[in-house]
């Protein structure tokens, strides 16, 4: 009879450990807006994902859903209203929130996308973590693509009087109000949905994605040609980030773990985008679209007119209480010394 209960003991005590164990996994529903196929999941999302179950030992696992579960600019309501645990969004759809990190789609500041990427982290941990922008959310990691290149559906755009009355499709925020400065006819919106722009000819030419996008996007056959402008005509960031009561939620000893192969480590994955670039670029010129280097006097009547973005941005960051010109140095300094390397 001893040993009869002692094993319905050992049972019951075996099945209370699996079920505390079950309890103690943590799944993080996780929504991207992408395609799932795009580098963004890929190249950054899914090796996230794979670390973080990795060093949680599985008791953090990221889940998705089977499709996005917002439209592109509405990833920071999903996730702080609790429809999905965490999410990434293109900064430049969250202007007025983040109005520092709007340093990385600055003109003539991207290298590559890792290392500005980097760069950006390091900038925000130094510079703008105390303005405390992502209140509502744990901040996860920053990341950026390659830059813009100025892309034309017909001849190479190789002075500023070219944009005069262009119709220009390009992506919120500096790359938009540049354009609108030049005198262009701005079409924007998600870069998600630029295929049926492009495809139908509603714009002779579009600027705010990299090569790898125009692949990513099938815009090849319709793309003509590129003007190359030293350190991009413009950066693009993004954030990813978790509901802030999802984040309480998990344990301090996985909130560590999970924190060590986030932020830098985040950004050190925006070289699968930088891989990716290579590709559509070959793929680009590979089907006969010409490449050109900006002319001398086309960049610096861009860096003319387009002085106005820093300047403003600077104003932000003096609201903000933060030194945008020391920012600024360092967060270009810093994108050159991780290229270099």
């Amino acid at each position: 009879m001893k040993r009869l209960l002692s094993t319905i003991a050992l049972a019951a005590a075996i099945a209370a450990a699996g079920t505390t164990a079950a309890r103690a996994e943590t799944k993080i529903l996780f929504s991207p807006f992408t395609p799932p196929g795009h580098i963004i999941f890929t190249g950054i999302v899914q090796p996230w994902a794979k670390d973080v179950e990795r060093v949680t030992e599985g008791r953090v696992k990221i889940t998705y859903p089977a499709n996005s579960l917002a439209p592109p600019p509405q990833q920071w309501e999903m996730v702080t209203n609790g429809i999905a645990d965490a999410a990434f969004i293109f900064n430049g759809f969250a202007q007025k929130r983040l109005p520092l990190i709007a340093i990385a789609h600055l003109p003539f500041t991207t290298t590559t996308g890792e290392a500005t990427s980097v760069a950006l982290w390091r900038t925000y941990e130094k510079f703008f973590k105390k303005a405390d922008e992502y209140k509502g959310v744990h901040l996860l990691g920053l990341f950026m693509h390659p830059g813009d290149e100025l892309f034309s559906l017909g001849q190479p755009i190789i002075k500023a009087s070219q944009l005069e009355g262009l119709k220009v499709w390009a992506a919120p925020g500096p790359p938009a109000e540049a354009m609108g400065k030049l005198g262009a006819a701005v079409v924007s919106g998600p870069a998600v949905r630029m295929y049926e722009i492009v495809s139908k000819g509603t714009v002779d030419a579009y600027v705010g994605i990299p090569y790898a996008d125009v692949k990513n996007f099938k815009l090849v056959p319709y793309t003509k040609a590129v003007t190359v402008i030293p350190g991009k005509f413009a950066g693009a960031s993004f954030s990813m980030f978790m509901n802030a009561k999802t984040w309480a939620g998990i344990s301090k000893k996985d909130q560590d773990a999970i924190d060590k192969v986030s932020g830098e480590a985040i950004a050190r994955l925006a070289k699968s985008w930088d891989d990716d670039d290579k590709v559509g670029m070959k793929e680009l010129l590979d089907a006969g679209a010409k490449q050109v280097q900006a002319p001398a006097d086309f960049v610096a009547e861009l860096q003319k007119k387009l002085q106005f973005l820093e300047d403003n941005w600077l104003k932000d960051a003096a609201a903000a209480g933060v030194d945008g010109k020391a920012a600024l140095a360092f967060f270009r300094a810093e994108a050159k010394a991780v290229a270099a390397k």
